[in-house]
């Protein structure tokens, strides 16, 4: 599954899509996956202009593209995730590949992931710990209403692509923004622009 991750994914979601009687760009929203069918260039001063989206998350311009070295991707190449409104900090290479990113976010959901970039220590606490993440939710009387339908998407996406947990994350992050931030190619070249 690795290595088709990607379409498989596209697959899952309209495979939901039939069925829900949604669309393919927004059934996984639940779990924080707005797609993109087929990849697009976003437009964000922070978007690197060596990307190609494939999700949004559909909170505050957040999105997650595959860099590129071309016109076409390919869902081998690393996926960065962008949060235009975290000036200074607004990206972060989350997976190696779309597969690799996809397990990141296989327990929480992937709305969770751009808190990486404003409370890192919290933020792989609950990645962590995502039973206490959603018994947190649950409490919550705003968000309890759809927890059971995010933990069944996740459950199903990780059995479908047979997806597997990140160990070591704050290693594992790092040894990535160390290989790959530096490919990065922004469309301005201020302060902090990665």
């Amino acid at each position: 599954m690795r290595n088709k991750a990607l379409t498989t994914l596209w697959e899952f979601a309209e495979n939901e899509a039939l069925q829900s009687g949604s669309t393919l760009s927004h059934v996984l929203d639940p779990i924080g996956l707005i797609l993109f069918k087929p990849l697009k260039r976003e437009e964000y001063e922070s978007t690197p202009i060596n990307s190609l989206a494939f999700a949004t998350t559909g909170g505050d311009g957040v999105h997650y593209s595959l860099l590129t070295s071309g016109p076409q991707a390919d869902d081998q190449w690393p996926v960065v995730m962008t949060v235009p409104m975290n000036f200074g900090h607004e990206n972060m290479i989350v997976g190696g590949d779309v597969w690799d990113f996809l397990s990141l976010g296989c327990r929480t959901g992937y709305f969770f992931l751009e808190q990486l970039t404003y409370d890192f220590p919290a933020t792989i606490y609950w990645l962590e710990h995502p039973e206490e993440w959603f018994e947190g939710l649950r409490a919550d009387s705003h968000l309890s209403a759809g927890v059971e339908r995010q933990l069944d998407l996740l459950r199903r996406i990780q059995l479908q692509l047979d997806l597997k947990p990140w160990e070591r994350i704050p290693e594992r992050l790092r040894a990535l923004h160390d290989q790959y931030l530096s490919t990065l190619e922004l469309p301005f070249a201020g302060p902090g622009a990665a």
